[in-house]
């Protein structure tokens, strides 16, 4: 595996390109599966996709240790032997995590729930393994190599799950099965990259577990942080689940699926600025704030731009899910707010080794949503409010992230939080109070006023920078 130095702007355009590939497809696939599936099909589907959401964060800080040990690194003082013996642990300890899943799949009283559990069982074994890999890649700057992987990945998953619905394999054991068969191709296919590290010698034991302990020791606070953070809203989906039917569920979580996968292709954008912004003096990191939150605004104010035609679109292919296209209308706002969150204001606070604060927001939050999640689903049992605490919820923590980079980090952009919030704010009342061609153009009007007042700023605006 030779090493492979990739500028700032080459990683970012491999890695837009891999996520453009995967918003295409999961957008297809997204509008496919419920058409196919029906309500309660997809509902057990989902439940499966919110336990997927979580696994790739069970190695509990390990691997992102490993990512900020590799990113602090020079190229060329990768320990590949260290790798190899990591590596063989992590696999045992996969198979663990993997077991667990299992023993709950035989507990379960309930036949589909039963095969919930255990094709996610399955999924842990092929996707752990993959995701140290992939981290590896992507800290040892072979982000195209990345890139291919993850496109080549989603084509493979997306077009075997058109293809099983094409055939009239419309159940949710099927699509699943697709994408478990999809990911452990691609595995294999991700491991012949790491030639290096398996051809290289192993350490011994103890310096292993030595190397081990204090990836998890750095790693842990970034892990528990994010999932934290991820269990905000998983709290609220846990308890929707458990409260409604399974097919409010799917609702719900269709709505979710369609703007997590949005944010996702954003948080990609951290992949590139994280190196960046540790091999950068201070006095630069106003500007890389400024240009990277700049970058990830132009992305969602497009999105915000075009979502007019896209719910059409899907108000005449899905008029089953009327309620659930209306949920996207009043989620929007979340872009806006993780799109600033975790690609831009997040990695300065990993930079600077505030990784404490990071968890400590993720916690507070994750009890308010707790609290708010008694008020609205226990107390009211309102689904509108649920999804209104949604917004609330995450745009508190943003304003809260925003704070603690300014207090630790010493960075202030009040014009681009300012004009986050103005776009945000538009796209709510837009879509989900007036609805409409009026409320269309509500929006068309703040971002067009967006582009003018920052279009020489937007402009200039790269990672690179």
């Amino acid at each position: 595996m030779k090493v492979i130095h990739e500028s700032s702007r080459q990683k970012v355009r491999k890695s837009l390109f891999a996520n453009v590939v995967n918003v295409i497809l999961s957008t297809l696939t997204g509008i496919l599966i419920p058409k196919c599936l029906g309500a309660t099909q997809y509902g057990y589907w989902q439940m499966m996709a919110l336990f997927m959401t979580y696994l790739p964060y069970l190695h509990l800080g390990w691997v992102d240790g490993m990512f900020l040990r590799l990113g602090e690194e020079k190229e060329g003082q990768v320990d590949y032997p260290l790798l190899h013996s990591e590596f063989l642990w992590f696999c045992l300890y996969d198979i663990l995590v993997s077991g667990i899943f299992f023993l709950c799949a035989l507990a379960s009283h309930h036949a589909d729930i039963r095969l919930v559990l255990a094709c996610t069982a399955i999924e842990c074994l092929v996707l752990l393994p993959r995701v140290y890999f992939q981290y590896v890649l992507q800290a040892t700057d072979k982000v195209g190599l990345y890139a291919r992987n993850f496109v080549f990945e989603r084509i493979l998953i997306s077009s075997s799950q058109i293809v099983m619905l094409a055939l009239g394999k419309g159940d949710f054991l099927h699509v699943a099965l697709c994408e478990i068969g999809g990911k452990a191709v691609m595995l294999l296919a991700i491991l012949r990259y790491g030639r290096e590290v398996f051809q290289a010698p192993r350490v011994g034991v103890k310096q292993a577990w030595t190397s081990i302990g204090e990836d998890f020791y750095r790693g842990f606070k970034v892990t528990f942080a994010t999932i934290s953070g991820m269990l905000l809203l998983g709290i609220v989906q846990f308890s929707i689940e458990y409260t409604w039917p399974i097919e409010t569920f799917g609702m719900v979580s269709f709505a979710l699926v369609a703007l997590i996968c949005t944010v996702q292709f954003l948080n990609q954008f951290s992949v590139v600025l994280y190196p960046l912004v540790v091999q950068s003096p201070h006095e630069k990191y106003g500007k890389l704030a400024h240009n990277s939150g700049l970058s990830t605004m132009k992305i969602t104010a497009l999105v915000g731009l075009f979502y007019f035609p896209l719910e059409a679109l899907m108000q005449w292919f899905l008029p089953e899910y009327h309620q659930a296209i209306w949920y996207i209308s009043c989620l929007l706002p979340v872009i806006f707010f993780e799109s600033r969150t975790t690609p831009v204001l997040n990695t300065f606070l990993k930079a600077s080794h505030q990784e404490n604060k990071l968890l400590s927001i993720n916690v507070v939050m994750m009890v308010v949503s707790g609290w708010t999640t008694i008020l609205t689903v226990l107390v009211r049992h309102d689904l509108t409010m649920v999804i209104f605490s949604i917004v609330f919820l995450l745009g508190i923590r943003m304003l809260l992230t925003e704070y603690m980079v300014w207090k630790h980090v010493h960075i202030i952009n009040t014009s681009d939080l300012c004009w986050l919030l103005v776009l945000a704010t538009a796209s709510l009342v837009g879509y989900a109070v007036i609805d409409g061609l009026e409320g269309w153009l509500l929006y068309v009007g703040v971002f067009l006023a967006f582009v003018l007042v920052n279009r020489k700023d937007l402009r200039q605006a790269h990672l690179a920078s």
